[in-house]
Formats: structure tokens, sequence, C-alpha cells
């Protein structure tokens, strides 16, 4: 993932969103819920959405079945940049697999780099630091990279590697939390006005 350029997170997750509308008879203590939490600080992080589900918030559609059809999920999915428009999104048969295939279609025009609105050095905003939804992104962000040390040839490698996760999470919370910042601005001048 880059905070650097727009991106598109697609494939089979093996979890979903929500029991109610993307499972057919799965428990509530179902592993399609394994890896949602992952799922949804990625998808958050990176400003990104299920464009299907925003267009379709009730529609139950599955995109894997069992073999006897008792059980389904929404497993399959793609979340694009909320600027991002979708031409078109189709799920049909595929007969190689228990999976559906979908065919999304972007407006690529709008897939331009976000770079060229960023300076090329980076500065942390210290004054996150003290924010609880800051220091909790980090520090789960840390402890999951703890379990993966023993992946890496040296300790070194995954340091680095770890500053650098650390960046783009930091870039992607800054952004969002100015965005939000920007629309909080916004309706209050608005409502300023209207006075």
């Amino acid at each position: 993932m880059s905070v650097d350029h727009l991106n598109v997170l697609g494939g089979d997750f093996n979890c979903v969103e929500c029991l109610d509308i993307d499972t057919l008879n799965h428990s509530n203590t179902s592993c399609t819920l394994v890896g949602h939490n992952e799922l949804h600080s990625t998808v958050t992080d990176f400003d990104l959405e299920d464009k299907w589900r925003a267009e379709n918030p009730q529609c139950k559609q599955f995109t894997w079945t069992n073999r006897t059809g008792t059980q389904a999920s929404r497993l399959d999915r793609f979340y694009v940049p909320k600027e991002m428009s979708v031409k078109n999104y189709h799920v049909s048969f595929f007969p190689f697999s228990d999976h559906k295939l979908i065919d999304i279609r972007l407006q690529l025009i709008q897939a331009v780099s976000r770079s060229s609105n960023r300076n090329t050095h980076w500065k942390l905003n210290t004054s996150v630091l003290e924010e609880s939804e800051y220091k909790k992104k980090i520090k789960t962000l840390i402890s999951d990279m703890a379990t993966l040390i023993d992946a890496y040839d040296n300790v070194a490698l995954w340091w680095d590697d770890l500053k650098n996760r650390i960046k783009i999470v930091s870039i992607a919370y800054c952004s969002k939390r100015k965005s939000e910042n920007r629309k909080e601005c916004e309706a209050l001048r608005s409502e300023l006005e209207a006075c």
C-alpha cells in the first residue's frame, strides 16, 4: 500500500464485515470474522471503501457458497478510494472455482498520484502523539509486527520495515484527521454564514 498514490485493495479476504448481511447460516463465533479488525484498520487508514456495499447497504449477495448450498459468504471484495468512481461492478458465476467472479471497472482518470500534493520530505505532526486513537493504532502495529520478527533475516531489517509502516500509518492517520478538521471548519463556516 502506498501513501503517495491511490490504492485499490481486492481479493478473497476470508472474512466479512457484517455477519447479518454478508453471510448465510454462519454463527456469531464464525471464523469468517477472523481478520475483520485488521482489514477494517487498513481500509480506514487508507480511506478506502467497499463501493458495492456503499451502494447496496442492505443487499445480500454472496461470492462463495459451500457444496451443499447451506452456507454462503461475501468473501470477495474490492476496496477503492472514496473519491474514485466505479463504472461497473458485476458478480457472475465462474465454473472453475467455488467463488464467483467479480468484474469491476474503475474511472481511472481520477487515479492520479497523491504525491503532487505532498512535500517530498515528511515530518510527523507531533501533536498526534497525545491522541489516544493514534497511540492505539501504533501500539497495535508494533504488537502485530513483533510477532513477525522471526520472518526477517535480521532485526535491523525488521526495524526498518517497522519504521516504514509507522510512517505509512501516521501519514494516513494525519491525512484523515486533516480532512475531518477541514469538514468541521466548513460546517462551522456554513453555520456562521447562515446566521
